[in-house]
């Protein structure tokens, strides 16, 4: 399901609700004070929800960004290797033509 589809079940959750508040027998500021703490309520822990997936982020961030260092220093220790192999070969064939 996607995050839009998500979103719009809970505004029409939200929504339905709220109506359903305001058309109850009870008094309209007893069920505003009901609406406010509700929508308080989901706000707080939407809040919670993102701040819970911001630490995943920066966490799978620096996982990345620990992974593309030890990568680079692999891939500079192949080329310098390289580089040696190919001094070394080109040394012998120099010395062979002498």
């Amino acid at each position: 399901m996607s995050k839009r589809s998500l979103i719009g079940y809970a505004v029409a959750g939200a929504v339905g609700v709220f109506i359903g508040m305001m058309i109850a027998p009870e008094k309209g500021s007893k069920n505003f004070k009901k609406v406010k703490r509700l929508v308080n309520d989901w706000a707080s822990r939407a809040l919670d929800e993102i701040e819970a997936r911001k630490e995943e982020v920066e966490a799978a961030a620096q996982d990345a960004r620990d992974q593309a260092f030890e990568l680079k220093g692999r891939a500079e220790a192949k080329a310098e290797d390289l580089v040696d192999d190919v001094r070394r070969t080109y040394e012998e064939a120099r010395s062979r033509e002498s």
